[in-house]
């Protein structure tokens, strides 16, 4: 997010010389940069008001022009996760072979209601 406000000078940050009439124009200087940081604070929560609206409507509009949301599916076959189990011996060297997740491998199991333990020690067998 850019601010609509100038970058501040060398002087508004340093404030008003001692030459200066003093205690005055310290005061304007200080009120002012206060002045500055409520109108930029202001425009900011400005622009935070309208993401959630943006938001929600450039997705609709994505997945209007066919567009799929959110994480694709890995998909690996039941038949792969059971293959690197049987040669790893272990859910997270499989896992790391098969670049997902130890828990994407307990739930491809649990759709057949077996465990991984199951599959290393081979009591169980995907259907092929």
């Amino acid at each position: 997010m850019s601010s609509s406000f100038p970058k501040k000078s060398r002087h508004q940050l340093t404030g008003p010389t001692l030459s200066q009439d003093s205690s005055k124009d310290w005061a304007l200087w200080r009120l002012s940069l206060i002045l500055r940081e409520i109108a930029e604070s202001l425009a900011s929560n400005a622009e935070k008001g309208t993401l959630p609206r943006r938001a929600p409507a450039g997705m609709a509009q994505a997945k209007a022009q066919g567009h799929s949301l959110g994480r694709k599916p890995l998909n690996i076959p039941v038949i792969n996760v059971c293959d690197a189990l049987q040669a790893y011996s272990s859910i997270a060297a499989a896992a790391r072979e098969l670049k997902c997740s130890r828990g994407y491998i307990h739930k491809e199991l649990e759709r057949y209601g077996v465990t991984p333990a199951d599959v290393i020690n081979g009591r169980w067998q995907p259907p092929r």
